[in-house]
């Protein structure tokens, strides 16, 4: 099981005489004014940008891991890299058998983050992920990890007007 701290030494080299950056190993990074990727956000590339990056950070997550390791040291290094990147802060919750990420201080907007964070899910586990935006308070965005098929039907019921808790019982087998 791979170590849950996340050491956040030589993460970003900057290369100034080459005007580079760098994260990990070898990835070339651009640092990127967030209002940037605001205006992407609302552009058609905004998911396959964020599917791109998603899987830089993903990529690099799953480097520090190695191999298997526990939802903790999942969650600490997807999130110190999403850090490293300047993308935010994230947490992990379970609702029963639901896995929700928070992400507080989102550089993009919150379907962008959504892809972005399946993406790097993706990356770091292999296996397909989707994510529904559940809530968005206090600057900090909820996204629901699910199967396509779960991310589905929970989109479904929230636009029937289900609340996202109520959704989230309902895929956990309650009458919600």
């Amino acid at each position: 099981m791979a170590d849950s701290s996340f050491d956040a030494a030589h993460a970003v080299k900057f290369d100034l005489p080459n005007g580079s950056v760098r994260a990990g190993a070898d990835a070339r990074v651009a640092l990127v004014p967030v209002e940037a990727l605001a205006a992407i956000g609302k552009s058609n590339a905004a998911d396959e940008v964020a599917k791109t990056i998603g899987a830089a950070v993903g990529k690099r997550a799953a480097a520090r891991l190695g191999g298997g390791a526990s939802v903790e040291a999942f969650a600490n290094a997807l999130g110190g890299e999403l850090a490293v990147a300047g993308f935010g802060t994230l947490t992990v919750e379970r609702w029963g058998k639901a896995l929700v990420i928070a992400v507080a201080h989102s550089a993009v907007p919150d379907a962008m983050l959504a892809t972005l964070v399946a993406a790097a899910i993706e990356a770091v586990s292999g296996r397909v992920a989707s994510c529904v935006v559940l809530a968005h308070s206090g600057g900090s965005t909820r996204l629901l990890v699910a199967s396509e098929s779960g991310a589905a039907k929970v989109r479904a019921w929230m636009s029937d007007g289900a609340h996202w808790g109520d959704a989230l019982a309902r895929l956990n087998g309650g009458a919600a």
